[in-house]
């Protein structure tokens, strides 16, 4: 943590929760209480923005489903076309006694992730849905071009020290 940037603030407590305060940070990997006292307030803060249906947020929804359902799969996979613009990817895993398990990354407005997890939620032959969201988001997936981006469009992005060349539709020079 950057220490220009860090904010000092005292807090009285209760001497039961001052003690349980200690022995979390005992027990768990935290430096020192600070450092917990800060974790905890993000994750409260994380609570509060999934409050807010507007907030746009990241995070996964992750559900199992028995294949055995008829049309269950193909139902999933509209929803997920339904909701194209955020459902980033998916991972689908095949489990025992046909079982499948779906996780789909996702960002978007709180409401419209709610809602993708609803529809989901309410298919017959799903189970366990569970929606999980971070604080952080990912990074825009299509930057708006203007006239000089359009113009190298063609030539590939290499590391500083790399030569660059033109996509040419042969091989690299």
């Amino acid at each position: 943590m950057n220490r220009e940037y860090v904010q000092r603030i005292t807090v009285s407590l209760p001497q039961d929760v001052y003690e349980e305060l200690n022995s979390i940070v005992d027990q768990s990997g935290f430096v020192n209480r600070s450092q917990l006292v800060s974790e905890m307030l993000r994750q409260e803060i994380l609570v509060r923005k999934q409050e807010n249906d507007a907030h746009v947020m990241a995070g996964t929804i992750t559900y199992f489903y028995d294949e055995g359902f008829p049309h269950l799969h193909s139902r999933l996979v509209a929803i997920q076309r339904k909701y194209v613009s955020e459902v980033i990817s998916s991972l689908s895993v095949l489990l025992e006694n046909e079982y499948r398990m779906e996780v789909l990354v996702v960002q978007g407005p709180v409401r419209t992730l709610k809602a993708v997890l609803n529809e989901i939620t309410g298919c017959r032959g799903v189970e366990t849905v569970r929606l999980s969201l971070s604080r952080t988001v990912l990074p825009p997936i299509h930057a708006p071009q203007n006239k000089s981006n359009q113009q190298n469009t063609e030539q590939e992005t290499v590391p500083e020290g790399a030569t660059s060349y033109q996509r040419t539709g042969g091989t690299k020079p």
